[in-house]
């Protein structure tokens, strides 16, 4: 070990933070939001990503578009539905009395 000036030891090797070191908890935590985050953008990058006409992403990107747009569509039954679907009549302007 070196001593610096400060009165600081060094390794030989270059000195990495507590939380840095595996086999810790902190060490765990770190590596396993770096695999889930780096999944994120990769994912992201495949099925977000317009790269042009024709490439290797084209047939899942096709096949994820219209799986959501068959989830956030709305479908002329359902559409139907809601809009004869009667409402609470309630009046802004009749007050309420609270009841004893």
């Amino acid at each position: 070990r070196r001593v610096h000036g400060g009165g600081r030891r060094e390794d030989s090797v270059m000195s990495l933070p507590n939380w840095t070191q595996p086999g810790t908890r902190s060490y765990r935590v770190l590596k396993a939001a770096t695999n889930i985050i780096s999944v994120g953008v990769a994912a992201f990058l495949i099925l977000e990503i317009d790269y042009g006409e024709n490439h290797c992403f084209s047939r899942i990107q096709s096949w994820y578009r219209q799986k959501k747009n068959d989830f956030w569509a709305v479908d002329d039954s359902e559409l139907q539905r809601r809009i004869r679907a009667p409402t609470s009549p309630t009046s802004p302007t009749s007050p309420t009395s609270p009841t004893s």
